[in-house]
């Protein structure tokens, strides 16, 4: 359900510059799409037995074969991978579930069989910003992010891209007040 335009570089300095980019496509209510993306920390045991996140050719080759079992699947930052949904119309939600669980059953069963572990929590308590960054995906997005983040944000901002994963759900309904 994401798009993002790389050509788009529209300074955000209000809340009223959000506002628009909420109100939705406009249409009637069964015409509105929602759709669901969670990302999975993905982890394994390290020499001593400690958890430890995957490596970032570890999860390329998850990856690789969860788009081999049909799967749409993305990297995310470090140790990571993420399920994006199909967008479903807003009077389909039974059907985005069942598509949901099926998909999260389907990735829980693909980390297992690679011999990985998905981390339950969004946290990674057990990784620090080094393992975090040995483990960055190879991306130009991600590299740069971490280097702007690093020079121009408080080191919580990074603790938070690197250290945990996130859950969202995209809605292209109109704004309700």
């Amino acid at each position: 359900m994401t798009d993002v335009r790389r050509d788009d570089f529209t300074l955000i300095n209000s809340v009223e510059d959000v506002i628009p980019f909420y109100k939705g496509n406009g249409l009637a209510l069964d015409k509105q799409y929602i759709g669901f993306e969670t990302e999975i920390g993905v982890y394994k045991k390290g020499a001593d037995n400690q958890p430890v996140g995957t490596t970032t050719q570890d999860t390329a080759e998850l990856l690789a074969y969860l788009k081999k079992l049909g799967h749409q699947a993305q990297l995310e930052m470090a140790s990571a991978v993420e399920y994006a949904s199909p967008p479903f119309r807003v009077t389909e939600v039974t059907q985005l579930v069942k598509e949901i669980k099926q998909s999260w059953d389907d990735y829980h069963q693909a980390i297992e069989a690679k011999g990985f572990v998905a981390n339950d929590s969004p946290f990674f308590p057990f990784a620090t910003l080094q393992s975090a960054e040995e483990n960055l995906v190879d991306r130009d997005r991600a590299r740069g992010l971490v280097k702007g983040m690093k020079q121009h944000k408080a080191p919580e901002f990074l603790k938070v891209t690197l250290l945990a994963t996130s859950t969202q759900i995209s809605l292209s309904g109109a704004l309700h007040t």
